[in-house]
């Protein structure tokens, strides 16, 4: 993926260099023209004894510092004194020669009335050319170094807005006050791409502010289904008039309406955004761990079923013990209720694992679970957003020997050190 950045830049420092390229290829052309130039204007200073010359047709012989001319008429034999750089041997030609140190343009010409040998000396012109191309040379390398500074300022001066808007969509943090962009765009395209980004924040604002009301509203209400059948419940039982079987409908209700309420109390946790006024505690996570399998203990045979395995020094957490209990009861009370065999949770200072050996959390839970979370099971879904509100990673390991689930918290250390004490 390219950088507009470094786009703009190439564009501009492109455009440089060939305006650069066409103006160099000017000058040498017109250099190259002013010789031909010079040739061609010989006529302005052809000397008058060269015009009687030929019209009377008489040998004429000019030998001076600048030009160089003889003039032989038709018929009469070439003579050996011809004026540098001109030989007997010469051809017709029209060339740049170079006699010592000396640089001529020389023009031989036939015409009806002879053959015109003329030589102009442009040593100077030549050394003015050398010069011209060293200048020329020296400007280009500075103006090659202009326009990479220019191509540089210009381009992080032109992406500048757009870097600064970036970066403010890039500091804005999932809640329910998303803060507005800044408007103070000059360029009229920025300015539109803030104003419709924020009209999107406010929408979707709006949408988080409707679905935590729902998901509020929903859960109070769950409550009063709930704590009517706990307490049909423990109308029933104060009855004692059930049978063998209905203890263990009774048993299945009972496990039901407790899910039910855990699921209700972290949905209601889950509903408040406002993590950083969560209470923050030192959680000793293996008395968690005990408490929890207690609690379970009326719906399960956790003795027999939950092997616990921690470290020789105690694993403490930083974190809100209402939050961590719900997502370990939750993960808990999975592996308990899709497995029937045995259960093992180990400790760690950077994680805690629960492991079944059975058939385990079903295929269509565990496919889910982050990045998805379009689960059809409530628990592994709230485990995987109480993780995201409390900033653990969650892991899910499965196999032909069984399922294990990893919770990796952040601020976790043994007892005793200073982060915890």
């Amino acid at each position: 993926m390219k950088s507009i950045a470094s786009r703009i830049y190439k564009a501009l420092f492109a455009l440089s260099l060939i305006s650069m390229l066409v103006t160099v290829i000017t000058v040498l052309l017109t250099n190259e023209n002013l010789e031909d130039v010079l040739l061609g204007s010989q006529a302005d200073h052809i000397p008058p004894e060269l015009l009687n010359a030929q019209y009377q047709q008489n040998l004429f012989i000019w030998d001076g510092a600048l030009n160089k001319i003889a003039f032989i008429p038709t018929g009469t034999p070439i003579p050996d004194e011809l004026p540098a750089p001109f030989t007997p041997s010469t051809v017709h030609k029209k060339d740049e020669v170079e006699l010592g140190n000396q640089t001529y343009l020389i023009n031989i010409e036939v015409t009806d009335q002879g053959t015109l040998y003329w030589a102009r000396n442009i040593t100077a012109f030549e050394e003015r050319e050398t010069t011209l191309l060293i200048s020329v040379a020296l400007i280009m390398a500075g103006m090659v170094i202009l326009s990479w500074l220019l191509a540089y300022l210009s381009s992080r001066k032109l992406i500048a807005p757009l870097s600064a808007l970036s970066e403010q969509i890039a500091a804005l943090c999932p809640g329910k006050k998303l803060p507005p962009l800044d408007l103070n765009y000059q360029d009229r395209e920025l300015h539109h791409i803030a104003m419709t980004m924020n009209l999107f924040l406010s929408e979707m604002e709006a949408f988080i502010e409707r679905e935590q009301q729902l998901l509020s509203l929903a859960s109070h209400e769950l409550r009063t289904p709930i704590a009517v059948i706990s307490g049909a419940l423990d109308v029933i039982e104060r009855r004692n008039q059930q049978q063998a079987n209905d203890c263990q409908t009774l048993l299945r209700i009972r496990r039901a309406s407790v899910e039910m309420a855990d699921n209700v109390d972290a949905l209601l946790k889950l509903s408040r955004q406002d993590t950083q006024d969560l209470p923050i505690e030192h959680i000793n996570l293996a008395e968690a761990v005990q408490v929890i399998i207690q609690d379970t203990s009326h719906f399960y045979d956790t003795t027999q079923r939950v092997t616990v395995q921690a470290p020789a020094s105690e694993v403490y957490i930083i974190s809100n013990p209402v939050l961590v209990r719900i997502l370990l009861r939750n993960v808990i009370h999975n592996a308990l209720q899709h497995t029937n065999g045995p259960i093992t949770v180990t400790m760690e200072h950077t994680h805690i694992a629960i492991c079944d050996q059975g058939s385990g959390l079903p295929v269509s839970k565990l496919s889910s679970l982050p990045p998805q979370k379009n689960s059809s099971g409530l628990g592994l879904y709230i485990v995987t957003l109480l993780c995201e509100k409390l900033g653990w990673t969650l892991h899910i390991q499965h196999d032909a020997n069984g399922h294990c689930v990893y919770i990796h918290y952040a601020d976790a250390s043994p007892q005793g050190t200073k982060a915890c004490c």
